[in-house]
């Protein structure tokens, strides 16, 4: 069923992670957690692998999470919230990418923290997966389902995917309910190509889908302002390096893909300057009944 599957896989998210992997493993991710996920910052935060833990936290304190539970990380990069909910709350995590390399290096790390057998790995499309109905306890998506094509489609299969009274929890960005044509949108436009995202929604459409897919308590959280300090932290990394950047790019030492993940960056920045999106999470809750 997998194998059917494979065939769904966009191939602009699959070259995106694969080709920006070293960018992500120098300047994002830290020994204690790989995260590629932006950070979440309160009063007690200082550094930067403190915050992609703090999101870690945030986000398991929303959903629940708790001893034993089974969640499933749709999008799962390469294991950073997988690890961190097996160490920290006891939780049995499947993980799932569409990227090959990612499953791969997340396998390798759940044996080297020897985490094997509470965080597993799988290539699977989190749109159309091969689990059985009512599986899990928790859906988790973190910066992840921005990628899909058909947002609906996620919504309906997480809610498959939950127990009766799971819990859905996902980070995402999302799109400011009156952008303008024009600059705005070309602006906006450029960021989301640029990180192999086809669109993102508004906050109010995100949560209509999640209540058309039966999922209640629906709950959207405007949290830009403790995200801002790890965006912010990435703009300053995009103006240090860009020179550097377009250059090894003009010589061909660096692919199409690198050079628009830089660039795309700084629209990102300015898009956010100009308040065309917010960083939310988005909770919710499959009937008990």
């Amino acid at each position: 069923m997998i194998a059917k599957q494979r065939a769904r896989f966009r191939p602009d998210v699959v070259a995106y992670y694969e080709e920006t992997w070293f960018d992500y493993r120098l300047l994002w991710m830290t020994l204690g957690n790989p995260a590629i996920h932006f950070g979440y910052w309160d009063e007690g935060t200082r550094r930067h692998g403190q915050s992609l833990d703090n999101m870690n936290r945030v986000m398991a304190d929303i959903a629940c999470v708790s001893q034993g539970d089974r969640v499933l990380d749709a999008g799962c990069g390469v294991g950073g919230a997988a690890f961190w909910l097996a160490q920290n709350r006891g939780a049995l995590v499947q993980g799932i990418t569409i990227v090959p390399s990612q499953a791969l290096r997340a396998r390798r790390i759940a044996i080297a923290r020897r985490l094997d057998g509470r965080a597993s790995f799988s290539c699977q499309d989190y749109c159309r997966t091969a689990f059985d109905d009512e599986r899990f306890d928790v859906v988790w998506a973190q910066e992840s389902v921005c990628h899909a094509d058909d947002k609906v489609a996620f919504l309906t299969e997480a809610s498959r995917l939950l127990r009766p009274g799971g819990r859905l929890v996902m980070a995402d960005y999302a799109r400011a309910p009156r952008v303008r044509a024009g600059d705005d949108e070309r602006l906006l436009t450029s960021w989301l190509r640029a990180w192999a995202i086809p669109s993102i929604p508004t906050a109010e459409d995100l949560a209509g889908w999640a209540q058309d897919a039966a999922l209640e308590e629906v709950l959207v959280r405007d949290v830009t302002a403790a995200v801002e300090p790890s965006l912010r932290r990435l703009h300053r990394l995009v103006k240090v390096l860009s020179p550097g950047a377009s250059l090894l790019h003009r010589l061909g030492l660096r692919s199409e893909v690198q050079h628009a993940n830089v660039t795309g960056s700084a629209a990102m920045w300015a898009a956010l300057q100009r308040a065309l999106w917010s960083y939310t999470i988005l909770s919710a809750r499959k009937a008990a009944d």
